[in-house]
């Protein structure tokens, strides 16, 4: 049985690596992306995880890819909902076949995340914009717990939007001058 209050282990996997792993399964060569899984997997130890996280990004919009090793399942958000399969869609798919790809090939020993199926959360928040995917993306990262989407709405984006800067401009890993900052 699987305790859902516990604290879920999820990492988001944002690296320039990534962008490799995107590419069409037919074209892609694992071995440019071995270094980088082992590397991750050494300070994340991906087995222990949950939820593996992978923001896409491609002509100015977000998507999000989840690999839920708790549930056994692939979730995909796109804060933009389409009746068709999109470009993003099969991006997803690729990302998943090569990251299995890889995973296998760098000897992690991982679930068969071949055999997941995908699926997305019944009624998940959509933006009515063009320009607040990214944000939606993120909101969907610290909302999603593999099973569950806690509620947050639009209406919430301002608000969120300036919480995330403020975080981004006030952490210890910015370097910003503050006192230039405020001079412009």
């Amino acid at each position: 049985m699987i305790d859902l209050h516990a604290k879920r282990t999820c990492d988001m996997i944002s690296d320039i690596s990534k962008d490799k792993l995107i590419c069409n399964p037919e074209k892609f060569v694992s071995k440019s992306c071995v270094k980088w899984v082992k590397s991750i997997n050494k300070e994340q130890k991906l087995p222990k995880l949950d939820l593996l996280f992978f923001p896409i990004v491609r002509d100015k919009h977000w998507v999000l890819t989840c690999i839920n090793l708790l549930w056994e399942q692939i979730n995909y958000f796109d804060s933009i909902k389409r009746g068709d399969i999109s470009q993003w869609f099969i991006l997803s798919q690729n990302l998943v076949t090569n990251f299995t790809k890889v995973a296998v090939d760098a000897k992690i020993p991982i679930k068969d995340i071949s055999k997941f199926q995908t699926c997305s959360p019944p009624q998940y928040p959509v933006q009515s914009n063009l320009f607040d995917c990214g944000f939606f993306s993120l909101r969907y990262i610290e909302n999603w717990d593999g099973k569950n989407l806690q509620a947050f709405n639009e209406g919430d984006m301002p608000n969120y939007q300036k919480f995330v800067t403020h975080m981004m401009v006030s952490s210890h890993l910015a370097k910003v001058d503050h006192d230039q900052l405020q001079a412009n």
